[in-house]
This record gives C-alpha cells, structure tokens and sequence, in this order.
C-alpha cells in the first residue's frame, strides 16, 4: 500500500455542507424512513474526485490482494435476471472480458485505500464521526447491477460519472432473501413502486432496510457513503460482562464464595428432577437482586466513558499506516477513527477508537478533535492555553496511530 498521503495536500472539500443544502423536512419525513435525493449536490468537486478514481487507481485496485472486491454479471432469463459474481482479486484480462457484459464492479473500503476520499466524509455534518463505516466504489457498465437488495445501515450513493436508474419499493423489507443469492442477499419478489435516476453530482440517500435496485444508464461510477449504528444489545452485553468482572475482583478475598453464589442451586432433594414453583421464585428473585447491583453499577460508574468508547470503537481498523512527519505543522486523522466526546465534571473528555481518551481539554479543543478531521497545532495550542497540554495531546494521538502529518496548506 503506497503511504502517499503524508506530503500531498488535499482536495477543497464542497463548496457547502449537507446542513446548508437539506430541506427543514428531511429529518421528520426523510430520515430513515424513505428515499431521498440531494440535485448536484457535488457537483464542485467531481473533477477532483474523478481524478482520484483514475483508470490507473481503479485497475491497481482491482487486481490487488490487499482490496475487496468482486464483479456481479447480470444475464436476462425470459421475465427473471441471473446472477453470477467472482471474488477479486482479478487480472488485467479477465478486467477487459467483463465490460463486453452487463457486469458492475464493487470495491470495499475505498477511503482506506484511497485515504484522499475519506475527506468528503466531512460533508456529512449532521452525521457523528463515530457512525462512518467506509466508503464503496461501484463502476459498471450498461445494464450492470448488483440486484435488488437491502442494507441494515444509512447510506448516501453520489453519481460521480454517467446515470444510475435507482428503482425502490415503498415498504421496508425485512427478509425474503433469494435462496438462490444468499451471498450477494439479494432479495425476491421485488416489486417498483418508485424510481429515481441519478445523474452526475447528485447524492441519494437510502434508509435502513428500504429495498433498491441500481441499475447502470451506460457507464456509471458511484461511491457509496455508509453509516452505521452499533447495536444497543452489544452494548449492554459488554456492559453486564465488565459488571460481572468487576464484582469478582471486588469479592477476590473470599473469590470461591462469590463464585459459587452465582451458580443456580439444586432443587428439592428428597424430587431432584422436579422444577417446583419455589425453586423458581427464589432464582427469579436473586435475579432481580443482580439486575438492581448492576443498574446501581451504571449510576456510580463513568456510564458516559463506557458508552463513548463504544460508540468509538465500533468501526472498520484502517488500513493505512504512516512514519511521523517531523516539522509538520497540519495534521489529519487517519480513515475510520471515530471521536466523541462529553463534559466530565469542570472539564471535557475526547475518546477515540474504542478506548483512547483526552481528558482535561477545554470544549473548543474537544470540538476541534471531534468536528475536524485534519487541523493545525498552533490552533490546539490557543484552545488549550497551553504547549505543554497541546504537545502532550498531539503525542498521545501519534502514539496511538491515529494521526498523520500533513504538508500545511499554507503558501
């Protein structure tokens, strides 16, 4: 993997943000809930990112080991489509084989590889950090498509060249995957109820569980920007597995007792095989008992800090690894690194990655680490009031390889 971010400066992001462009209705009407499309959204910056998803990139990409990729070919079968599809990597011949049929090339984690992409994260502001997933390149040719499907995740698809019919039904789809394509889980009986056709700089956002159908107008290229949510059910496991830890090393002096209090007891000696109504109201019981410790344990711990390291470390681990940049001055966080942060009693606390935290920062240093992917040190040095706090930050975050140097953008 070339490391040619650390001395080449970044593209200008668009010219406006998604809150500046999106109408008062979309978060009551739109929002996880049906189809939407923003016209030329980025229309400013397609030159720049069509330059960056160059031929050249596109065929390393696909014929790398490195990447996930695979090739979905449609064939017309009377009233039905049949699906074949192949894992990357590929080989230049078999690249030219596949544009003489209706094929659509994917590539995952594009803004891993291609870090200069993971910028136009950023033009999603009304979105936390800590919910980007990566981003998807599709190119195809006419007639290429992936299938009708559905994703558990918001996602926002920007044309960047040609058209893309964009077919969708009205309800949400909860299962019905053909058994045929349980890999590519593309779905059965899909019915068009609504169609949309995306031209170059328009962005379409598709909500969790909707049902869509793409299907390439000529050559088309698109990225796809994901977002995801962790699972609260994930959380509260971690969170009751870390209670039940702690209440063992509480108890370490007499670690047998307290082991053993937690297994169930026998039942009724004299009718071992017999699960009476008592048995069961005394464990129900003792259940309870262990479900109010752990609440208890929710209200005296740092719940903030726990949640926080969560919703951070709920990601996708960069691919991207770089050597320091002596005498740089603009930094950037690497792709994938999410950050969140929260008032902690006089002062504010920044957790990236699932577990790295900055505490004692004031709120317009925890601001710019959260809401700013790439920034200045001399800016962190006048929002911390000190050197001394901005030199210790800036090596906690390079020790833990989550930054980048860059070349200041300035003249």
């Amino acid at each position: 993997m070339p490391r040619h971010m650390k001395n080449e400066k970044l593209q200008g992001y668009p010219m406006k943000k998604m809150s500046d462009l999106l109408p008062e209705n979309f978060y009551t009407e739109y929002w996880q809930n049906k189809p939407f499309v923003l016209k030329t959204a980025f229309t400013n910056s397609l030159s720049e990112i069509s330059q960056i998803l160059s031929s050249k990139n596109m065929q390393s990409l696909l014929i790398s080991r490195e990447v996930e990729s695979k090739v979905v070919v449609v064939e017309n079968k009377l009233q039905d489509f049949d699906y074949h599809w192949e894992e990357g990597p590929f080989n230049r011949s078999s690249l030219k084989a596949y544009n003489n049929q209706k094929s659509n090339f994917l590539v995952q984690k594009l803004n891993f590889h291609l870090p200069q992409l993971d910028e136009y994260f950023s033009f999603f502001d009304c979105i936390p950090n800590w919910a980007r997933a990566d981003i998807m390149l599709s190119l195809g040719v006419e007639g290429g498509s992936v299938g009708p499907h559905r994703d558990l995740y918001d996602v926002f698809i920007l044309q960047i060249e040609g058209d893309r019919i964009w077919n969708f039904e009205k309800k949400k789809r909860y299962g019905e995957i053909h058994s045929k394509y349980e890999e590519l889980e593309i779905l059965s009986d899909f019915k068009i109820q609504q169609q949309i056709v995306l031209n170059p700089g328009d962005l379409l956002y598709i909500p969790p569980l909707v049902a869509h159908w793409g299907i390439n107008k000529g050559s088309s290229t698109s990225l796809s920007f994901g977002f995801r949510r962790p699972d609260r059910k994930n959380l509260l496991r971690d969170l009751f597995d870390e209670f039940l830890e702690t209440e063992k090393d509480q108890n370490r002096s007499r670690v047998h007792a307290a082991e053993l209090a937690d297994f169930l007891e026998y039942a009724n000696p004299s009718k071992p095989n017999e699960l009476s109504n008592n048995y069961l109201h005394a464990e129900l019981r003792k259940l309870k008992e262990k479900v109010i410790k752990f609440e208890r344990y929710l209200t005296e711990n740092n719940i903030q800090n726990k949640i926080a390291e969560y919703l951070t470390g709920f990601q996708i681990e960069p691919l991207i690894t770089e050597q320091e940049g002596q005498g740089r001055d603009l930094f950037r966080f690497k792709p994938g690194i999410k950050r969140i942060y929260f008032h902690n009693k006089k002062h504010y606390t920044v957790v990236l990655d699932g577990g790295t935290s900055l505490e004692n920062l004031t709120l317009g240093a925890a601001k710019l680490l959260c809401d700013q992917d790439q920034f200045e040190i001399k800016h962190l040095k006048v929002l911390l009031n000190s050197e001394a706090a901005a030199r210790n930050t800036m090596r906690t975050l390079w020790d833990e390889n989550l930054i980048f140097s860059m070349v200041s953008n300035k003249a």
